[in-house]
This record gives C-alpha cells, structure tokens and sequence, in this order.
C-alpha cells in the first residue's frame, strides 16, 4: 500500500515512510498547464477487471472498503468481496483527505459475479488463470446526494471541480514515484494506462460527462 497525498509535510512522510507528496496544483496551475492529453479509448464491453496492464481504479469510499462489511454492492464493495485480500487495507488506511489517494497492489480474485447492487449475485469460483496482481488506485469522489437536483451545478462549480481533478491527479500519479514499484511487490513498470470508468456517478449522482474530462 502507498498513500499519496499531494500536501503532506516532511515531518508527516518521515513517519510514513511508505508514503508520498506531489505538491498541491491551485486553479491557476491548472489552466496555464500545457501538457497535452493522453489518448483514451472508451469500451463499453470490459470492465475495470479487465485490464490487466492498466492502473485499475476503484471508486472507493473516503473510508477504504466502503460498505463492504456492512451490505454494499457496488463497485468497491464488490471488488472487495471478490478479492478479499483487499479488506486487509481497511484495517491500517485512515480516512482519505480531499487531497490523497490510496494506490495498492495485490488481491486474488476467488469469486465471480453478476449483476449490480441490489441485483448482485454470486456467480461461482473464479477459476480462470489468475492475471499477475494488478496496481490498484483508491480514489473517492465528492457525493452530491445532499444536492438533489441542484447537483449539476454544484458540480460546475470551481473550487468542486478543483477537489475532483487533484484527486485524480493524486490517484493517477503512480508512475511519479520511481521507488513505487518496489515499494508495492513489483517486479514489473508501473502501469502506464489507466482503467476507469462512470467514478461517483452512482449513489453520489456525479454527472458522467462531467467526471470523464476530469479524469481525462
């Protein structure tokens, strides 16, 4: 497990040396950036589990794990339940800041499913040859449930859109850390493609279009 935090103090990576800082980016950073955006691909016939040689996100609750423990079944928790290895970071990752993330590898999946939330189901052993462990990256979206229909707009605004673009610059930024790899049991590169898809726009009504470019 490698938590990154785009404000953390020298002091605060000393005692978590198993942690990393990039340094925070205000609105101004952002609009004069100029570098250019990478290729994307949408495919709406894979999943996330699917991409074996990306960066895999997982939609995560500001608490790791979500409600995986407690009845949830969505993305997160259901990535959980198939792989429980995972829940192991539920036990020593604190409460995500607005400005962390939690990247992760490993996690043996022992089960498939089928079907979504309420409808989820048990669908046997997953006894596929398992893929090597992927690199995982735990990033929570903000959750506008409060906002009825006013969400869209509250969405627009500046300072909401700063927050979701630093998270996922903070979740994205693995490759940024050479010893990371390492850090997290590789033997392989950092992963230069990510896997991601419709972040926190379930339960937390986030707009689709919206988080893609964001993402993007």
């Amino acid at each position: 497990i490698f938590r990154v935090s785009l404000s953390s103090s020298a002091k605060q990576r000393e005692r978590d040396a198993e942690s990393g800082s990039l340094g925070r980016w205000d609105a101004t950073r952002w609009q004069e950036c100029d570098k250019p955006l990478r290729p994307i691909k949408a495919d709406h016939k894979k999943v996330i589990d699917d991409v074996n040689d990306g960066l895999q996100v997982d939609f995560a609750n500001m608490y790791i794990g979500g409600g995986v423990l407690s009845g949830g079944c969505v993305q997160e928790e259901i990535r959980f339940s198939v792989c429980p290895e995972l829940t192991v970071s539920m036990l020593i990752c604190e409460v995500m800041k607005d400005d962390e993330a939690i990247l992760f590898r490993g996690g043996l999946r022992i089960a498939k499913t089928r079907g979504y939330a309420f409808n989820l189901e048990y669908d046997g052993v997953f006894s596929d040859e398992q893929p090597p462990p992927p690199f995982l990256a735990a990033i929570d979206a903000c959750d506008y449930r409060d906002w009825g229909r006013g969400a869209l707009g509250h969405q627009l605004e500046p300072a909401t859109m700063l927050r979701e673009l630093e998270k996922a610059r903070a979740g994205f930024s693995l490759h940024q850390f050479a010893d990371a790899s390492e850090l997290l049991g590789a033997t392989k590169s950092v992963p230069g493609v990510v896997a991601t898809g419709n972040w926190g726009c379930g339960a937390f009504l986030g707009n689709r279009e919206l988080k893609s470019l964001e993402q993007w």
